[in-house]
């Protein structure tokens, strides 16, 4: 499985996840990378970095539009945000808490979770591995196989990808660089691309003919997170 690539025994606690989210699968969502697509990265000498404050945090434009237009269509809107920043001991939990409600709140998220490990310690919530939305959707009666992921990077197409999830790479430049997993691996694609968060929901809300997957047999929870 495409999860035990970068976590070795993913799989091993799968069979209650996946009843769970048999049991309660009645919600179509879209799961929604935070920096890069709701957010604008902050730009400093050194190049981009996620925001580090209140003051920092600039919502994209578009974002509160192309969000209702979903949610208007009937889709839970989750975010699943690596902020391994916290793990690294450059920004504090608090902070990045404050950062994440005011997202949710300015753009009226259902939830939010997120991984805080610093990518250098194995856990199974950190994209590319699927755990955050796995998670989410035995959490919140999401059904995986009506449900899309939207991010920036690989790890996002790659993290839903192993969840069994349609994904739409908002394509910008490092989209495909190399992260603390790693390089891509083959076989990681998005089943479309997209200009921005815009162009992402245009895609979706025109995707009703979408042949649903199974859900997949794979997932344990692990990580912390925020939710309303």
């Amino acid at each position: 499985m495409l999860a035990d690539t970068y976590y070795p025994g993913w799989t091993a606690t799968a069979d209650y996840m996946a009843a769970t989210i048999h049991r309660r699968a009645v919600r179509p969502a879209v799961f929604l990378d935070r920096d890069g697509v709701l957010d604008r990265p902050f730009v400093t000498a050194e190049g981009e970095r996620p925001p580090w404050s209140l003051d920092e945090l600039a919502i994209v434009p578009e974002a509160p539009a192309a969000l209702a237009r979903l949610r208007a269509g009937g889709f839970v809107l989750v975010v699943v945000t690596n902020q391994p920043d916290v793990g690294r001991g450059q920004l504090a939990r608090a902070v990045a808490d404050a950062i994440n409600e005011r997202v949710r709140t300015t753009l009226g998220l259902d939830a939010v979770y997120t991984c805080f490990h610093s990518g250098h310690d194995p856990c199974s919530c950190r994209k590319p591995a699927p755990g955050l939305v796995i998670t989410a959707a035995a959490d919140l009666g999401l059904d995986l196989a009506t449900s899309w992921l939207v991010g920036d990077r690989w790890v996002d197409v790659a993290a839903g990808q192993a969840a069994g999830v349609a994904t739409i790479l908002v394509e910008r430049r490092g989209s495909w660089s190399p992260t603390a997993a790693g390089a891509p691996p083959p076989g990681i694609a998005p089943t479309a691309v997209a200009g921005g968060i815009g162009e992402a929901a245009t895609i979706i809300l025109g995707r009703s003919d979408l042949t649903p997957r199974s859900v997949p047999g794979e997932g344990a929870p692990c990580g912390p997170r925020s939710s309303s």
